[in-house]
């Protein structure tokens, strides 16, 4: 293979001189190239590529410091040195700042040119190895997902793309001097600090701050680093915002799959053991039922009969609670005015039964004047209702009062239950009371099977708000509790009816 001669730019004013010196050069397989004004030399530097040029410090038409600088910034792959009389060494000197590698003095001594020349030329090797050592950090920086950042006490000296991304700030952000913890907060130079003296590279979890005062959650590994200097470390930063918020996901997975589990269970023993209890429940309502009807009301077993009764009657319902829980989803749905169902249910049987049974509290309704046609089942529609309007005037007291309405609405973001809702509109069914309202420690546990805040013996079965949220869910809606506002406000949200809703 044939080897590469270097590149070499001789520029004097001399042409004798020039002459000579290309002379020598040739002899130790330079290629030289002759210039002997400034403005020559410029435009063969900008027309090819050279590896070293030799520079008189004194031209006719400039001055080769002009020529040293112009190769520092438009040449980087040439390396200037200076060639001056021993009255102008200052000068050369000065030129070195401006770029130039070395300086030579004439007369030049062959041993000390070809010496220097090959300095030159290592110089330039190692400037090139260098070069392509930092492309090559700075593609495996700009590769990776984390933000990767070096800063000096404190100050950002350099940053990767991602975490310029990260924290929404630019290249000229660091050009103007920018302190880590302006964007990791106080704390992080303290931490820092105690870290790098312990050698800790655990990851540490802080809020950053974005440029434009946004806030987001990040991981923190901080890694000390003696070949940068003793004052400087490497950050490694990573967004979690994801992570946590798929952590998030997963624990309320986690909650749903959990409570699936125990009215699953719940489901599957009321199931196994409905068709026992009812045919237990048939004798013990139907026979005093019969006995109530040949017995005086004023004889002496009417009233503990009656009593039997009325037990037998309660422990139906449980029985039904709890197959309306196990058995939720069975019921088929269509398209109905909940303003109609709520009518239809104030006007029953059932309510006034209620009402007689609670005579302190009375209902009010404010319901929307549009229809609020949703997807459901009436039957279990009655349920929701009656579960609440029960629990809502259990809780009041004398002169109380329970208000039902409804409105349509529409959620482009979750609400603060912390799930999940499609952007849709949405039909809003509210019960509120004015009693004394839920104390927010128990709002979390209100849906559980027989958890109850109320005293004992004041009625109901303790399962009517887990059949309320079983039913709700079934129907893709969900329930937000207002524990005192004053008094306790239940809000239930049905999704509007659409043709792809039944």
């Amino acid at each position: 293979m044939m080897k590469i001669k270097p590149k070499i730019l001789l520029v004097d004013d001399d042409p004798r001189f020039i002459e000579s010196l290309e002379s020598v050069l040739s002899r130790y397989d330079y290629s030289c190239t002759k210039a002997f004004t400034g403005a020559e030399s410029k435009a063969l530097l900008q027309r090819q590529s050279f590896d070293l040029a030799l520079l008189d410090i004194e031209l006719p038409d400039m001055s080769g410091c002009e020529i040293a600088k112009f190769i520092k910034s438009s040449c980087i792959q040439t390396t200037a040195i200076m060639l001056t009389g021993m009255k102008t060494v200052e000068n050369a000197v000065l030129a070195m700042k401006m770029g130039a590698y070395d300086f030579l003095t004439k007369p030049l001594n062959h041993e000390m040119l070809l010496k220097t020349l090959q300095n030159g030329l290592e110089h330039n090797r190692l400037k090139a190895e260098l070069k392509n050592s930092e492309q090559k950090f700075q593609m495996l920086a700009e590769a990776a997902w984390e933000g990767i950042v070096v800063h000096e006490n404190g100050n950002i000296v350099t940053a990767n793309r991602p975490f310029l991304k990260m924290f929404g700030i630019s290249q000229s952000d660091l050009k103007h001097g920018l302190s880590i913890d302006v964007l990791l907060g106080k704390a992080v130079i303290p931490w820092l600090r105690d870290g790098v003296s312990r050698g800790d590279v655990i990851p540490r979890v802080m809020i950053g701050c974005r440029k434009d005062g946004g806030e987001v959650p990040v991981e923190v590994i901080c890694r000390p680093s003696s070949q940068i200097g003793e004052s400087s470390d490497i950050l490694v930063v990573r967004d979690i915002t994801e992570r946590l918020k798929a952590e998030k996901e997963n624990m309320l997975l986690q909650k749903k799959l959990a409570e699936a589990h125990k009215l699953e269970t719940l489901g599957v023993v009321a199931s196994s053991v409905a068709h026992d209890l009812n045919n237990i429940l048939t004798g013990v309502v139907s026979y005093p039922e019969l006995l109530l009807m040949q017995m005086d009301p004023t004889h002496t077993h009417y009233e503990p009969v009656k009593k039997i009764q009325l037990a037998g009657k309660r422990a139906a319902t449980v029985v039904s609670d709890l197959l309306t829980i196990a058995r939720v989803r069975t019921k088929q749905k269509a398209a109905h005015n909940l303003n109609d169902l709520i009518m239809n249910y104030l006007n029953s049987r059932e309510h006034s039964e209620l009402l007689t049974k609670h005579q302190e509290g009375f209902v009010l309704t404010n319901l929307s004047s549009e229809e609020c046609i949703i997807s459901c089942s009436p039957p279990h529609i009655y349920k929701v209702l009656s579960g609440l309007i029960c629990n809502a005037l259990e809780d009041v007291l004398e002169n109380g009062r329970v208000c039902i309405s409804t409105e349509k609405c529409v959620f482009t973001h979750p609400l603060h239950s912390g799930e999940e809702r499609p952007v849709t509109d949405y039909t809003k069914l509210v019960i509120a009371g004015n009693g004394s309202g839920i104390e927010e420690k128990h709002i979390d546990h209100l849906f559980n099977p027989y958890y109850s805040t109320k005293v004992m013996g004041r009625g109901g079965t303790g399962l009517e708000l887990s059949v309320v949220w079983n039913i709700v869910q079934d129907h893709e809606g969900w329930i937000e509790v207002i524990g005192n506002a004053p008094g306790a406000v239940f809000e239930i949200y049905f999704p509007e009816y659409t043709l792809t809703s039944v």
